[in-house]
């Protein structure tokens, strides 16, 4: 009887040891494979978008959504909520190139399990250097390994009781105490703090390098397939109405770009993505949005508020 008192007892202490990282993790929800949000758990870590928002799509549904966001770390900045007569899901992660969008589509649609009535996408530049998309490729999984992953028996109890859980879950709680400068909510919203001058003089003259040394110039070279791959999207989606936009650098990463040389470049990216999409909307360039340094925490990421004026745009221009 002894080994099975001492069985029972180790269970039973095993049970109430776990119980209170299991209670903090759901609490805290770090992965995003609840829906209840409260307010110990609305600065979120970011810590892989794509994960967490496959997460978001796949437990949470997205029936009520009938238009698609997608683009890079820059398009994360634009609050889904602030487009009206359109129900927005911001798919945006870091680093996402064109040759991604339509595996990205492919598993909304099937968790959707219907077409979107509208795709949103946010395009750079800087995804037309064959040599910049040739290293994001190399990090950048398949996103069916990440629906794959929500899939999984039990993934979303399991998880709870995970210590890797519980360490992103104290890095959340921290975050409520002390807002990071970029943090999510459970309502998938990316909340910016405004950047302190002195650090981003620091990031901008570190961005600013790499452009110049690694995005423009020399290292240029004009991607081959982007525009294969920008109209075969739209062939697979006949259904769908697409709509296109540039995001906005500072006005000071748009003179680097000309100062190296790439006007031509940007000029018939542009051209043909309007070739493709004829409706294409242009913020780049130099205008009121990319003059003012205050609408920048960095050299080409832009505040929230920024992504409001685009969201505007396209609602205002889209109405039905």
């Amino acid at each position: 009887m002894y080994p099975k008192k001492w069985l029972k007892y180790f269970f039973l202490l095993s049970f109430l040891l776990a119980l209170p990282i299991t209670l903090f993790n759901y609490l805290m929800d770090p992965l995003w494979t609840f829906s209840h949000s409260n307010k110990y758990n609305q600065n979120q870590d970011g810590f892989n978008e794509r994960q967490l928002k496959t997460n978001k799509m796949y437990f949470s549904s997205l029936d009520k959504y009938d238009t698609l966001l997608l683009g890079s770390s820059r398009t994360t900045y634009i609050n889904q909520e602030s487009f009206k007569g359109m129900s927005v899901f911001n798919l945006a992660c870091a680093n996402m190139i064109p040759s991604e969008y339509q595996g990205w589509i492919d598993i909304a649609k099937e968790i959707k399990k219907k077409e979107f009535k509208n795709i949103i996408i946010g395009i750079d530049f800087w995804a037309s250097n064959s040599n910049i998309i040739k290293e994001k490729k190399k990090y950048n999984k398949d996103p069916k390994i990440y629906l794959e992953k929500a899939k999984e028996p039990f993934y979303r109890y399991t998880s709870l009781l995970s210590y890797d859980t519980f360490k992103k879950s104290k890095i959340n709680f921290n975050h409520f105490k002390y807002p990071s400068t970029t943090d999510y909510t459970t309502e998938n919203i990316k909340n910016t703090i405004f950047v302190p001058k002195e650090r981003k003089n620091k990031i901008i003259k570190l961005q600013y390098k790499n452009y110049a040394n690694n995005v423009y110039g020399r290292n240029y070279n004009s991607s081959h397939e982007l525009k294969s791959i920008m109209r075969k999207l739209k062939q697979e989606n006949p259904q769908t109405n697409f709509i296109i936009f540039t995001t906005p650098i500072s006005a000071q990463l748009f003179k680097l770009l000309v100062e190296k040389d790439n006007q031509k470049d940007y000029e018939k990216w542009l051209k043909e993505m309007r070739e493709i999409f004829p409706n294409t909307y242009n913020f780049m360039g130099i205008n009121t949005i990319t003059s003012n340094p205050d609408n920048y925490p960095d050299l080409h990421h832009f505040y929230p508020s920024v992504g409001d004026i685009i969201a505007y745009e396209i609602s205002n221009n889209n109405k039905k």
